[in-house]
């Protein structure tokens, strides 16, 4: 049973780490073409705060929105994930 809660500690941890990585990696490149989060919500259809939730890895950025924010900030989908060493056992 431990081995089992392990799993899903480590599943939820990486989860995490994802949806960090991601929004950090919003938030540089927003701000490398210098738009504002506004500017950002009013293109691809969402609040202010929902792009604040993304970039601070509050809230999951489902993957039809995240290729909305990578073509509309001119970037491909690639540069907004984390490299990822992955092996199943």
């Amino acid at each position: 049973m431990a081995d089992r809660q392990d799993a899903i500690y480590d599943h939820a941890s990486f989860e995490d780490e994802v949806r960090k990585t991601i929004g950090r990696r919003l938030r540089e490149v927003r701000q490398s073409h210098w738009i504002t989060r506004a500017q950002l919500a009013k293109c691809v259809g969402v609040s202010r705060q929902t792009i604040h939730r993304y970039e601070s890895g509050q809230s999951r950025i489902a993957a039809e929105r995240l290729v909305l924010l990578a073509v509309t900030l001119g970037e491909p989908v690639e540069r907004f994930l984390p490299e990822l060493g992955l092996a199943c056992n």
